[in-house]
């Protein structure tokens, strides 16, 4: 199934940074489905004491987060603003980034809170995963020495090898034909045009939530949400 990339896109983000996939999405489809229920709504929040000696502050991360649900949805508590977007047998992963480490990555204080947020609107811990599409780059990050216990973790393949042609975690009937190859890239091959999902995300999760890291990238010059999420 060849996916337009702009369309895929634009359906996998939803407003809070939280995305429906397969069939939970189907069933889903008019309370999340783009352009969302909180289209073009921005929540700023601050926290005096959310960085003290260059490390984040758990307290106040998780206040931050709990006040930026409940402006975004309008929900009188933060549990009622997470049950807006997930319930009980939604299968969740959580796309962290590890690229930027060891300083600039997804941090454990906000990957712990979104985990607090999935746990009150009914989601088991076993049915939450973390993952990367490189699984040393995973590693690297050390995001396995702090997942909360009963987290699952997973990743498309094991390394960035240059043409990345293993095609053992990817999905070969989800793809993004592109115009372009690399230097190195074969153009008659058609594994060397196209951009495949993994298999993680077509065949096991339900719902994403995208943490992406603020930062600079030498080839997409910015990387928030778009970004994080097809790397």
């Amino acid at each position: 199934m060849d996916i337009d990339r702009r369309y895929f896109l634009t359906q996998a983000l939803l407003a809070a940074g939280v995305s429906a996939t397969g069939a939970s999405a189907q069933s889903g489809a008019n309370k999340l489905g783009i352009p969302g229920p909180y289209r073009g709504r921005v929540v700023a929040v601050q926290h005096p004491g959310s960085v003290k000696s260059g490390r984040y502050q758990r307290e106040p991360v998780r206040d931050m987060m709990r006040k930026a649900m409940m402006e975004l949805t309008g929900a009188p508590s933060w549990q009622d603003a997470w049950r807006i977007f997930f319930e009980p047998g939604d299968v969740v992963g959580i796309k962290v980034n590890p690229v930027g480490r060891p300083y600039l990555i997804s941090a454990p204080e906000v990957f712990q809170e979104i985990v607090a947020g999935l746990e009150v609107a009914g989601i088991k811990r076993q049915d939450i995963v973390a993952y990367d599409r490189y699984r040393d780059e995973f590693l690297s990050g050390g995001f396995q020495k702090w997942l909360p216990e009963g987290v699952r973790w997973s990743s498309a393949t094991s390394t960035n090898d240059g043409l990345q042609l293993d095609m053992k975690g990817y999905d070969l009937d989800h793809y993004v034909e592109m115009a372009l190859v690399s230097a190195k890239a074969n153009p008659t091959d058609p594994h060397h045009r196209r951009s495949y999902l993994a298999r993680f995300i077509t065949k096991e999760v339900s719902k994403l939530v995208n943490l992406g890291v603020l930062k600079h990238h030498q080839s997409a010059g910015i990387t928030i949400a778009l970004k994080n999420l097809s790397h």
